[in-house]
């Protein structure tokens, strides 16, 4: 009968554990995006996400057109921001106090700072500048270009937010009017500060319109400097261990285990005892003669022991020979002759047994015309 179940143990094993690797690498596949990717979804401002208010596409942009590109998860402070690179913090969540002073100290030393969002007010300070005013009131194009920006002519944007005061910082992106800004730096230590009162020239739903990419590849610097997203300002943290299996493999991990449970439950009654580590052998020949010799010694009728030994021969002679079951001791005694067997084989094999040494040659007898000499097998 085929089935699982008639299979050897260590073909089960290795079937189940060779199903239960690529059942996580499928499962893995659908839930878990590959690395380098993003995941479907997301939060607006992070490059991780792909929803219409997410910088996914931006990051892509970056990558194309050869800026390293890196998503600094956790608090700024707990890593080293090189100054010579890109910080990129849009539409942040929260920024906290000891993130404030990490920027601060990345401008300082150099960096480029690319800063905003709506209502940016919450997260400006602190910078070692005077930020510009936010005001929720805007043009939807933008098209007064500082001439730092050339070729860009405009930039469109989504109306949601323009800054109504620079502040220490000087436009370089404004409406035709030139009373409001949409993009504005300002210099700060060996660094620069860029506000960006809109983040929707840089989200995927935006990126493609007007001169929108140019701006974007614009802010990011020149040299293809490398530019650090940072993500911990959407919540993203620095995980280690459990933490940092994504729950979606957590999920499919609790599902493997629970039904590898439920089968062996499920096939628990089926299991027998354990096996024996060897296969039980018969005795020795010679511990099994010797015993047989024993039990032999203790009888006391050696004619009875030696019926079976005579009925052997006599059926072996009866084959060879070609003789009835019923022939005669004569008969008998010359199939003896034939088949070689001496006169004490003969006595004991057709006559009564008185002796043991007569019990001894019925059994010679017997092993004379025992296999290979084509007696029968019993």
């Amino acid at each position: 009968m085929s089935g699982f179940g008639h299979l050897p143990a260590p073909v089960r094993v290795a079937v189940v554990v060779v199903g239960a690797i690529v059942a996580v690498n499928l499962t893995a596949r659908v839930l878990v995006p590959p690395a380098g990717s993003v995941a479907q979804g997301g939060r607006s401002g992070s490059a991780y996400a792909t929803v219409p208010e997410g910088l996914a596409a931006y990051a892509d942009l970056l990558h194309r057109n050869g800026y390293p590109v890196e998503r600094r998860r956790g608090p700024l402070q707990d890593g080293h921001l090189d100054p010579r690179s890109t910080l990129l913090v849009i539409e942040p969540a929260a920024v906290a106090p000891e993130d404030e002073a990490a920027m601060a100290r990345f401008v300082g030393d150099g960096g480029r700072l690319v800063i905003g969002g709506r209502s940016p007010g919450r997260f400006l300070d602190g910078l070692g500048s005077e930020p510009p005013r936010w005001d929720s009131e805007a043009p939807l194009d933008w098209t007064s270009v500082d001439p730092s920006l050339a070729p860009i002519t405009e930039v469109v944007a989504s109306g949601d937010g323009a800054w109504i005061d620079p502040g220490g910082s000087r436009p370089l992106l404004a409406a035709h009017e030139g009373s409001v800004a949409l993009l504005t730096v300002a210099e700060v230590g060996s660094g620069e500060i860029l506000y960006l009162a809109d983040a929707a020239p840089l989200e995927n739903r935006g990126l493609a319109a007007a001169d929108n990419a140019a701006m974007a590849l614009a802010l990011a610097g020149e040299g293809a400097r490398p530019v650090v997203f940072a993500e911990g300002v959407h919540g993203y943290g620095a995980s280690g261990g459990w933490r940092a299996i994504p729950d979606t493999w957590k999920l499919a991990l609790g599902g493997l285990a629970a039904a590898a449970l439920l089968l062996m439950w499920a096939r628990g009654h089926r299991l027998g005892p354990p096996e024996q580590v060897s296969r039980p052998f018969p005795p020795a020949r010679r511990e099994h003669v010797v015993a047989l010799a024993a039990a032999i010694a203790r009888t006391r009728s050696h004619a009875e022991t030696a019926v079976p030994l005579q009925g052997a021969v006599r059926r072996r002679l009866a084959t060879r020979f070609g003789l009835a079951p019923d022939a005669s001791n004569d008969d008998f005694d010359r199939a003896g002759v034939a088949a070689g067997m001496d006169e004490e084989e003969r006595r004991a094999a057709f006559e009564s047994v008185e002796t043991l040494q007569d019990l001894l040659a019925a059994g010679r007898a017997l092993a004379r015309l025992s296999a290979p000499y084509g007696g029968e097998r019993r």
